[in-house]
């Protein structure tokens, strides 16, 4: 969780994403939201970890929309990646600790 974390975030939201004060499309916006959801299955399909089904299921690709969606907005809102990863992180915990998600 402290890795991934803040690697998704430099990857999907500051790669993608302009910063807050430069003009930002919405194809960019989908991409970003698009790249972000389509990472999550590929260790499914690759490695298969314990929990590779969980990562194909549509349910789980919606909600991570949805959180890619509103980490883009966080991002444009204040420019600074430790606001996205306290929520991204947040989110990962909660799913992890709350709802028995698998962990590791």
């Amino acid at each position: 969780m402290l890795v991934p974390v803040p690697g998704e975030e430099l990857v999907f939201r500051a790669l993608f994403v302009p910063l807050p004060d430069r003009p930002f499309a919405p194809w960019q916006w989908a991409l970003a939201v698009s790249a972000f959801v389509l990472w999550h299955p590929l260790p499914a399909l690759t490695y298969g970890p314990p929990w590779s089904a969980t990562f194909l299921e549509p349910g789980f690709l919606a909600v991570v929309a949805v959180l890619g969606t509103l980490l883009v907005r966080l991002y444009r809102a204040t420019g600074s990646i430790w606001p996205r990863v306290l929520v991204h992180w947040s989110v990962v915990a909660g799913w992890q600790l709350l709802f028995v998600g698998p962990i590791g």
